[in-house]
C-alpha cells in the first residue's frame, strides 16, 4: 500500500461533525483495523473536532476545522487543525494521568484522556497559522 491522503474541511458547527466520523471510520476499516479499533479511531476524530469547535471557536459556527487523514503502510494519521483559540499544551500532559473517581466526574477533560488511551501517539502544537492536534494509530502488522 502506498501512502494516501485526504483532507476534510467542515464549518465549526456540531451539525457537521458526524461526517468526519463516517469517513474516518471507513478509512480505518479499509486500513485493516478491527471494527472495535475503527470505532475508537472514529470516536477520537469526533472528539478532537468537537474540542476544536467547543474550545477553539467557543461553539460558534463560521470557523474552519480541517481533518487531514494520511494512510501509510504502518499507521493511520489524523491531524485536526483550526484557526481558533489555542489550547494550553499542559492539558495534554495532564491527560496522560489515569482516570480516577474524581476525574470521571469532571465536566471536561475526559476527551483528551480518551485520545491518549485509544491512540498510539497524540501531540499538539500551536503556531500563528493555527492549531494542530496529531493522532496516530499503528496498523496491524505495522
Amino acid at each position: 500500500m502506498h501512502a494516501s491522503a485526504l483532507t476534510l474541511s467542515i464549518d465549526s458547527s456540531f451539525d457537521h461533525v458526524f461526517l468526519v466520523g463516517l469517513v474516518v471510520r471507513q478509512i480505518a476499516l479499509f486500513a485493516g483495523l478491527s471494527p472495535e479499533d475503527s470505532s475508537r479511531v472514529e470516536l477520537c476524530a469526533v472528539e478532537a473536532v468537537n474540542n476544536a469547535i467547543q474550545h477553539a471557536y467557543e461553539g460558534r459556527p463560521g470557523g474552519v476545522v480541517e481533518v487531514h487523514v494520511r494512510l501509510e503502510p504502518t499507521a493511520l494519521h489524523l491531524e485536526v487543525r483550526d484557526r481558533g483559540r489555542p489550547m494550553d499544551p499542559q492539558r495534554l500532559e495532564v491527560a496522560e494521568l489515569p482516570f480516577d473517581e474524581r476525574t470521571l466526574l469532571d465536566e471536561s477533560g475526559r476527551g483528551l484522556r480518551i485520545l491518549r488511551a485509544a491512540m498510539d501517539e497524540v501531540s499538539y502544537h500551536s503556531a500563528p497559522a493555527g492549531n494542530c492536534l496529531r493522532l496516530s494509530k499503528r496498523l496491524p502488522g505495522g
